[in-house]
């Protein structure tokens, strides 16, 4: 997907009305004075995901099926 591309599908998105419906979802009221902060924190949120979305992956390359994080924390490896 190109950055053109995601600019489209980021722009189609109405974050208002997902911010709205999301919250009925799981009722979470947002204040009105809030609700411009919440819809300025998706579309941070949806310009992050969409730089992972366009980092090139190598077709050989697997997801990790155990994620084991380094330096000794609960389950993690000394090293």
């Amino acid at each position: 997907m190109s950055s053109a591309d995601s600019a489209n599908s980021a722009a189609s998105v109405d974050l208002e009305r997902y911010a709205e419906q999301a919250a009925a979802l799981i009722g979470l009221p947002i204040p009105p004075d809030c609700k411009p902060g919440v819809i300025a924190n998706l579309e941070r949120t949806a310009a992050i995901a969409q730089l992972v979305l366009e980092f090139p992956l190598l077709p050989e390359a697997e997801s990790a099926a155990v994620f084991v994080p380094l330096g000794g924390g609960p389950g993690g490896v000394m090293g």
